[in-house]
């Protein structure tokens, strides 16, 4: 009886261990990459919202697509491309 509750225990422990981890590897990529780790916890918060709300995560990812459609074509016509050949 004694092994299984420490056993339980050991269980309880190590996924608490996981959740601080987690917990720090965030705020750590915070910290150093704030962008990135900002840009996945969008892309893991729209995975979320399409699965409990189909509806709200289409609409929310046709937005960030034309968001990003224009961006590019906003870019395109101000001549902020780089150049098809390098000049030299």
């Amino acid at each position: 009886m004694v092994q299984i509750i420490l056993a339980l225990l050991a269980i309880a422990a190590a996924i608490y261990a996981v959740k601080v981890a987690l917990l720090l590897i965030i705020l750590v990529g915070l910290i150093f990459r704030t962008r990135t780790t900002v840009s996945i916890l969008v892309m893991l918060g729209a995975w979320a919202l399409l699965g409990r709300y189909p509806v709200a995560g289409i609409a929310l990812i046709a937005l960030v697509a034309f968001m990003t459609i224009k961006r590019a074509l906003a870019s395109e016509e101000s001549g902020d491309n780089l150049p098809d050949k390098p000049s030299g």
